[in-house]
């Protein structure tokens, strides 16, 4: 099977490292992809010594070849995260919920990532009437919380994208868009200039607790491999998650369904929107 990803475009392999076998650190994150290296980052910049260890290249796995959306909030609304966790756990959740996106478009324009970004919000069309009722009440409960999201109608579904046959949804403001694999390497190279270091096709096989100095070491495991059998757990489960996309479309039909400018050629040729690694 071939194709390639829109986003590998412009991007090599990342410099090769390698470590001693004796080697120490108070910190060694497991997994370099935007959880590892945002762990990574945070850690040696408070001073603490980090190794990161990544089976593959950097932005090989999920966080460099999706879609990049960046939409806050998480899958439940405020209110039911209240009503579920109680009043101050609720809040403190919807709160950190409401602020992810900010903090990543925040941290490209602070540290000057050379990210391709688009902030222009996130339309989440309703196809059903009981769909477009929870779209609403999503909608007003970030409204209260000072979000200025908007209620859309079937009308205003069609101005907005040209897409007919949805009967409503909400506009989210803050969401976004980035390339995810030069976000995932630029937080790898935050990482490296703040003194981390990272080995690449480099496989944990295990993490052991062993008592070799008066100075605790630590292990985060930010990967998608079945990390329980590195820490000896019995079992785990696996939550598969994918997404399919067809053939391009006729321009004719593709007009009808978002009219957007274009799409080269030079990429709907590569397959982009399958994002499938060669094998």
């Amino acid at each position: 099977m071939s194709g390639a990803c829109v986003w590998t475009s412009s991007a090599g392999a990342w410099p090769a490292q390698a470590f001693g076998p004796s080697e120490a650190a108070d910190l060694v994150v497991v997994g370099g992809g935007i959880l590892g290296l945002s762990t990574a980052l945070r850690a040696v910049r408070s001073g603490r010594s980090v190794r990161v260890i990544e089976a593959s290249d950097i932005g090989t796995g999920a966080s460099g070849l999706n879609g990049g959306q960046v939409i806050p909030g998480l899958k439940y609304d405020p209110e039911t995260l209240i009503e579920r966790l109680g009043v101050k756990r609720g809040e403190a959740l919807a709160r950190f919920g409401a602020a992810t996106a900010d903090a990543v478009f925040d941290l490209i324009e602070r540290e000057h990532l050379a990210v391709p970004r688009q902030r222009k919000g996130w339309i989440q069309a309703a196809h059903t009437q009981a769909a477009a009722d929870a779209a609403g009440r999503r909608a007003r409960q970030w409204q209260a919380r000072g979000v200025d999201a908007r209620v859309l109608s079937a009308s205003d579904i069609a101005e907005l994208t040209g897409a007919k046959g949805y009967v409503g949804g909400w506009l989210d403001p803050r969401a976004g868009v980035i390339d995810p694999l030069a976000y995932t390497r630029e937080l790898a190279r935050l990482a490296t200039e703040a003194g981390a270091r990272i080995a690449t096709n480099t496989r944990a096989s295990r993490v052991e607790r062993r008592a070799l100095s008066r100075t605790p070491s630590r292990a985060a495991i930010a990967s998608g491999i079945k990390w329980a059998s590195l820490i000896g757990a019995r079992s785990t489960s696996d939550t598969p998650s994918r997404n399919e996309s067809t053939s391009p479309a006729a321009r004719r039909l593709a007009s009808r369904v978002l009219p957007t400018p274009p799409v080269p050629t030079s990429v709907t040729n590569r397959d982009s929107a399958r994002c499938r690694r060669s094998s």
